[in-house]
């Protein structure tokens, strides 16, 4: 016979209905990330044939065997805003030599290399996907647990928050990793604007962990001793 220390009714109500709600919103999450997994698998295979099929000239995109040209023939928008003197200040943007230099960039660059690295970058997004249906379906197992029993500290449930916090830390792993990658292709310095509440996020997963293992510990106990009075 277990004895746990119960919310009242209104508010075991609250914790019961809220669970409900975050592990249906898991579920549907880790359907996402699947499918997210699937397209990913797919681009593996179509971003080589496209990379292949085109390739760049001065302000235009060429398709095949040149039989079909897509040209940037993009009129220049104007702008016009006032001042703090009240004065209408207008200026055109030219679109069109802003997509032509990116083209330009292309153009010197071997359509080998950018398949390489969108290559690598879907590999980063399938096994950031997987990693993600993998958390999402242990946090559907979770909070199906907790909706389902009278105290969140239970041992499995410390289990799979640490398991959680294992697989997340993956993910940022992950996420890092993909940056540096993209900071050696492109000679960017995208690894500089990390998000730290990533790395924060998943250091308060794993203290989580510990808070539910020595709370399901103190249950136990408190259980054997309930167990050993009526006993007496």
């Amino acid at each position: 016979m277990e004895d746990v220390i119960k919310l009242d009714e209104k508010k075991q109500k609250v914790q019961t209905v809220l669970s409900k709600i975050v592990y249906i919103v898991s579920k549907i999450l880790q359907v996402l990330s699947c499918i997210g997994a699937s397209i990913g698998v797919i681009l593996i295979i179509v971003i080589p044939l496209i990379l292949n099929y085109f390739h760049f000239e001065e302000g235009k995109v060429i398709f095949g065997d040149n039989d079909f040209v897509v040209n940037y023939s993009i009129p220049a928008p104007e702008i016009s805003f006032e001042d703090e003197s009240g004065n209408v200040q207008e200026f055109k943007v030219r679109l069109d030599e802003i997509i032509n230099a990116a083209i330009r960039r292309f153009e010197k660059i071997d359509s080998s290399y950018y398949i390489i690295l969108f290559e690598l970058l879907d590999i980063f997004f399938i096994a950031s996907s997987v990693i993600m249906f993998l958390v999402f379906g242990k946090v559907y197992k979770l909070f199906k647990n907790i909706a389902s029993e009278n105290s969140p500290f239970k041992e499995e449930n410390a289990l799979i928050i640490r398991k959680i916090a294992m697989l997340y830390s993956i993910n940022v792993g992950i996420i890092i990793l993909k940056l540096i990658v993209l900071d050696a292709f492109l000679g960017s310095n995208s690894s500089s604007k990390i998000d730290i509440n990533m790395i924060v996020l998943a250091l308060i997963i794993w203290i989580v962990s510990y808070i539910f293992e020595y709370g399901a510990k103190l249950e136990k106990l408190r259980n054997v001793e309930s167990v050993e009075k009526v006993d007496e």
